[in-house]
Order: C-alpha cells, then structure tokens, then sequence
C-alpha cells in the first residue's frame, strides 16, 4: 500500500496530494491551466468558424461568409390568395389588376398572374374527381406551370375558388414548386355575421339548374326545374353551425404549405392591409400605397333586395295573385323599381331568441380564432360591428305575409294582374 496526505499551500491557495511513491508530487493548480487552455482553443475555433450574426463585430473567414450567403439565397416566391369568397376578394384582385399596381409590384420583383379566370382558373386543373378513372394524377394547368418554370420574378395571384382545392390539387402544386419555388398562402377571413348574408345573396341571385347557370330566377316553382327562395330566416339554420369557410381553407391549406390569414377587419384601407401584410418584401408597394390609401376601400356587402324581391313575387303567385302570363323575373324587378319610385321598404322579419344568439356565439367563436392567427393591426370592435349588422336589418328578410296585408301591394298587385289579362 501507499500512503497518501494532502497539505494546503495557503500561499497558492492550492491542495497538494503528496504519496510516498517514488516522491510524485500531483498539483490541481496544474488542471485548471490546462482547462483554461482548452476553453482559450475553443473560443478562438468559435470565433473563426461561427456562423454571421452570432458573434457580431468579430471577423470571418471569408469563404465561411461566402458559404452563408449561398445558403441564403432564396427561392422565387409564389404568393396565392385563395379567399374564400365574400371576404373582400373582389375588391383586392380588382386593385392588383390595375397597371398601377402591377407597376408597383415589378418595383419589389413581383408579377400578378390573374383573378379568378386565366393562369389560375379552376375549370384548369386536373383535380381527379369522380368523373376520372382511377390512377389519376392531378396537376396543376398547364400555363401555370409554364410560368413557374421560366419566370424569373416572384409571383402573386388570387383566385377564391381555390379555397376548397382537394387535396389532389394542392399537392400537385408542391410538386410543380418543388424546390425552386417557396410558396405563401393568404387566406381572408370575414365575421360570420357579415358573411352570411353576402353568401346567402352569391348562392341563391343565380339560377342553377343542372349545368345551366342564369343571372336571376325567370320561371315559376315547378317550371323546368325552377325552385322557390328559401328566404334567409330558412336558411339560417343550414349555416350557423357550419364551420366558418375561412377556416375551412387555413385548415386544408396548411397540411402542405405556410399560411397567413389577412383579417379584413382592420383599420385602414383594404389593399394597402393585404399588400403590406400579406406581400413578402413589398415594401415599396406598401409605401407607395400608404402615401395613397383609399380608406373607403373595403369589403362591400352584397345586398340581397332582389332576393326580397322574388320570394314576394312567388308568394304572390302562390296567392293567386300574378297572372299566369307574367314572368317571374321581370316581377321581381319590377317590385323593385316600385320600391325605389315610391320611396317604400318591404315589411321585415328578424331572427331573434336563440337563433339570434346563436349567429352572436358561432360569430364570437370564429373571431376569437381569426384573432389568434391574424394580422397584427388592431381590428375594429366586434360588439360596434354587430349591433351596426343588426340596425342595418342585414339579418332579416321580407315578411311577405304582413306586406300583402298592405294596401299598396294589393293595389300593386291588382292593377298588374289586370294589365295582363287579354
């Protein structure tokens, strides 16, 4: 055995380890000067090799620095605004078509590539839906991806049909970008209170029947397929409970790509939000739009008075009221222009008790997600914009029952149907 003791140099401060063995002598003091060492190598190693920005103020090496700014070159970008409709996307495409804007956008290295017509339409597409065989692989069109192969600018396009691209779609779209595009997605999202009664209008002002599609509604239920207007009290209850179209599209859009949702209810003006929130690196378009905004322009709501206008005219027919002769259209237009002339308004019925408070809670749910992920400006109040939605009887439809009770519209109606008779 050997025998060991350790002794305190109080003038070194240091332990000593003294063992009877061969008269070594073990200093710590001699450890920490190694340590000390190795830290000294470590940091110098650091310093040359680390990437930009860690250690700022120190210099590189100059093929490190080069090797970062490879690594830093980006991919073109596309940036897509797939709506959904109603949520101001109109007014957005109808400004970055104009030459100006277009001119603003090639100053920040950007093209537009079209609304919902041209390179991005839908009817375009290779979707592989139930009318394609089996083994099917869908693809985006063909001018797109043409574009996408030789354009040397970044590129933007809005094109709200794409809001429930299947899954087909969109992941033919990571296959065209690829690697040599990095692509953006811009979703819009509305109050639900607001949007209903836009979609309401956008779903029943045409006439679909089949594959025909007409601008108003020209026969009677029954007639050729025609159908009767639910008014918008009967359609509530198919789209309250509805999941809101805005987070439809985040949700769909996200499993393959980023994806901004651009809140509508911001102050300021509508482009201006979308460009220098939406727009990555537009920074002159934001500026030049800035200096320029239009701050009345914003979302417009899509009236639903030629809907009033037709559900009286079918109830009135229903009634025995219109002479078979006369044309279900025209009616309702011209309902519309007695209105108009004579300065009157349609007598209205609102949703009210748990249906009213129903649209509030299902509206307060999606703001509360829309406030989550959306833009970064404040938005206008919730609580103003209701009670503006419920003064303005957005909410409400013709109680035809209670207008026919009127003498002017039996009057109306009367002097109409003798007019007709042969």
């Amino acid at each position: 055995t050997h025998e060991t003791h350790s002794t305190f140099n109080s003038a070194r401060g240091t332990y000593t380890k003294e063992s009877n063995m061969e008269g070594q002598r073990c200093s710590c003091s001699y450890g920490l000067r190694v340590i000390l060492f190795l830290t000294i190598v470590v940091f110098v190693a650091l310093d040359l090799y680390a990437p930009q920005g860690i250690y700022e103020g120190q210099p590189k090496k100059k093929a490190f620095l080069e090797d970062q700014q490879l690594l830093k070159k980006k991919n073109h970008l596309l940036v897509l605004h797939v709506g959904p409709g109603k949520t101001g996307t109109s007014t957005i495409q109808n400004s970055l078509a104009l030459s100006s804007s277009r001119e603003y956008l090639k100053r920040d290295h950007y093209r537009y590539i079209g609304n919902n017509g041209g390179v991005l339409s839908k009817r375009t597409w290779n979707l592989c839906d139930g009318n394609i065989t089996k083994g099917c692989t869908a693809s985006i069109p063909s001018k797109l991806a043409k574009i996408l192969e030789m354009e040397d600018h970044n590129l933007v396009g809005s094109n709200e049909f794409l809001a429930n691209l299947n899954d087909g779609g969109r992941q033919a779209l990571v296959n065209a970008t690829g690697n040599k595009w990095d692509v953006n997605v811009i979703v819009s999202y509305r109050r639900l209170h607001e949007v209903l009664p836009s979609r309401y209008n956008q779903r029943y002002k045409m006439s679909r029947i089949g594959s025909k599609t007409t601008n108003g509604h020209h026969n009677w239920p029954g007639i050729g397929g025609n159908y009767r207007i639910p008014s918008f009290l009967e359609h509530l209850p198919t789209v309250i409970e509805a999941e809101h179209t805005t987070v439809q599209s985040y949700e769909a859009w996200s499993k393959n790509f980023p994806v901004f949702i651009f809140n509508t209810h911001q102050e300021g003006d509508l482009l201006t939000n979308f460009v220098c929130q939406g727009i990555s690196d537009a920074h002159e378009s934001c500026q030049i739009l800035t200096n320029h905004s239009n701050v009345a322009n914003n979302v417009a709501n899509g009236s639903t008075s030629y809907l009033d206008w037709d559900i009286l005219a079918v109830f009135a027919h229903e009634k025995g009221l219109v002479h078979k002769l006369d044309n279900r259209y025209k009616l309702a237009k011209d309902i519309g222009s007695y209105l108009k002339r004579s300065k009157l308004s349609l007598s209205k019925v609102c949703p009210e008790g748990n249906t009213l408070a129903q649209i509030y809670n299902a509206s307060l749910k999606f703001e509360s997600w829309a406030v989550a992920f959306g833009a970064p400006k404040p938005v206008t109040d919730f609580q103003t914009s209701w009670e503006k939605t419920l003064k303005s009887m957005k909410l409400c439809n013709v109680n035809t029952t209670a207008a026919l009770e009127q003498e002017v519209w039996k009057e109306f109606f009367q002097q109409r149907f003798s007019a007709k008779a042969p």
